[in-house]
């Protein structure tokens, strides 16, 4: 044996990775790109669907700049967090809490995130519930066991949500964000390619949209929009996934990552409302015919997207 052999380093597993990383710095496995995808994945989701609702609320000029400064404040908000957990040495966001405000700070957080996660589960099982086994049973009415809601809720949720929310650390769930959030422009696309056409329909040749400045319900368009941008809850964990835990790559991260979701959303966002203007639906697909082939395809990159985000919303109660 050579002399100091037993002195080398044992080289980690992938699982032992993943493990420390969960919990512990200096164990970062993932770029900052790969890191912002999964940024965006937790931060655009179901809650993209109401914002053409928001911004019709809100007005049209208070609801472009109130979508600025909550994009804003929820970046800030990752970069400051982060930056209190490396001064205080804790890399748990309701331990840092409990560090601040003490035993009561630590359950009171432990609650509201337990509320707003199981929320936004549920919001997004609804949502997949309304879109996948909706168009299985438009395209493929030869299979009368795909019309059942229940049953293809229950295959998806076992064979698909369930394996990936099995992950150890949530860096593990970094390509399936990519590929979730690919499915963004698509969306997009679908509603920038028929709106314009249902507009159409809805006026006379030449006639502008009616913009509303200022609108009725400016703070209940806020609440929207803070649920739309809010990923707070994972801040730590994916900053534990980063190969370089400094705290200049993880404000690109997060800079890159709100930079996409802001542009992605108010996109959708401005598309809606442009379109169809104070009737639009608190779910702009509503607003669309149940048969229009390309929406549809839109509908379907929405549910794929919705499996992938799922197991990472979830990891937000974890």
């Amino acid at each position: 044996m050579e002399y100091g052999a037993l002195h080398k380093p044992r080289v980690l597993t992938k699982a032992e990775r993943d493990l420390l990383q969960a919990d512990r710095p200096g164990y970062g496995t993932r770029h900052q790109v790969e890191v912002s995808f999964n940024l965006v994945n937790a931060t655009v989701g179901a809650g993209i669907m109401g914002l053409p609702y928001a911004v019709s609320r809100a007005g049209f000029a208070v609801g472009i700049a109130a979508s600025i400064w909550v994009a804003l404040l929820s970046q800030l908000g990752l970069y400051m967090l982060i930056v209190a957990g490396k001064r205080a040495r804790i890399y748990k966001f309701a331990m840092l809490v409990e560090h601040v405000m003490g035993r009561f700070g630590y359950h009171f957080l432990n609650f509201m995130i337990l509320i707003q996660a199981g929320g936004s589960c549920v919001s997004y099982f609804i949502l997949l519930g309304d879109t996948i086994p909706i168009l299985l049973e438009r395209y493929l009415p030869q299979f009368p066991i795909l019309h059942s809601r229940a049953l293809v809720m229950a295959t998806i949720g076992t064979c698909c949500i369930l394996p990936l929310n099995m992950r150890r650390s949530i860096g593990a769930l970094a390509r399936w964000s990519m590929l979730s959030v690919l499915c963004l422009p698509i969306i997009v696309m679908t509603i920038l390619l028929r709106a314009p056409e249902y507009y159409r329909r809805a006026h006379t040749p030449g006639e502008w949209p009616q913009l509303d400045w200022v609108g009725s319900d400016v703070f209940g368009a806020l609440g929207i929009m803070a649920f739309a941008f809010s990923c707070s809850q994972v801040a730590f964990n994916n900053f534990l996934t980063l190969r370089d835990q400094s705290s200049v790559s993880w404000c690109q991260s997060t800079a890159l990552s709100t930079c996409m979701s802001w542009t992605v959303s108010m996109v959708f966002a401005v598309i809606g409302y442009l379109c169809f203007g104070e009737g639009v639906q608190s779910n702009l697909f509503m607003n669309f015919d149940a048969d229009d082939v390309v929406v549809n395809v839109g509908r379907f990159a929405l549910g794929f997207s919705m499996i992938f985000s799922i197991p990472y919303v979830s990891n937000r109660a974890k």
